[in-house]
């Protein structure tokens, strides 16, 4: 039998891990999200090139759930400190996100040989894992609520108490 102390290094060990196959499990909604959003515009004669509807809705949704299930799967591992290390899975998603979105020609301005960054992928990855991050912070704060014990009690503490 694993010792409690093993149990949890190994489960602090799998963070990485777990945090990866969130990117990896974001595929599956990001997929279908952004073929409701595709049918969607076809349908009502938007018919755009494929880089347009890459840049400025496929990739954004993406990154989005990837930022999520990134923050989520990494502190559900955790075996304490959640918030804390989901604001450091934040950071690490940012910056993670910032390189690999980089920088590309836009998609619109069709003689632009600039490289620029585009910034709707960014602001959707970060808004993602914010999102993730407010949700650890309330079900951390509502999980200590519920499964604390109680400090007070009956009898006063024994320095106000008159003798």
């Amino acid at each position: 039998m694993l010792s409690r102390k093993t149990i949890s290094i190994m489960r602090w060990l799998f963070v990485p891990v777990a945090a990866t196959l969130g990117i990896i499990t974001a595929i599956l909604p990001s997929t279908l999200v952004n073929r409701i959003i595709h049918d969607y515009l076809w349908s009502r004669g938007h018919h755009m090139p494929g880089k347009v509807f890459l840049s400025y809705y496929s990739i954004p949704v993406c990154g989005a759930f990837a930022a999520f299930f990134f923050i989520v799967f990494g502190t559900w591992t955790a075996p304490k400190h959640h918030f804390r290390v989901a604001l450091i899975l934040l950071l690490i998603g940012g910056v993670l996100a910032w390189l690999s979105v980089g920088e590309s020609y836009s998609p619109v301005v069709e003689n632009s040989r600039d490289p620029l960054r585009i910034w709707e992928p960014i602001i959707a990855t970060y808004s993602g894992g914010l999102i993730a991050c407010v949700m650890v912070y309330f079900r951390a704060g509502l999980r200590r609520l519920l499964f604390s014990k109680p400090s007070c009690s009956d009898e006063p503490p024994r320095d106000l108490r008159v003798e």
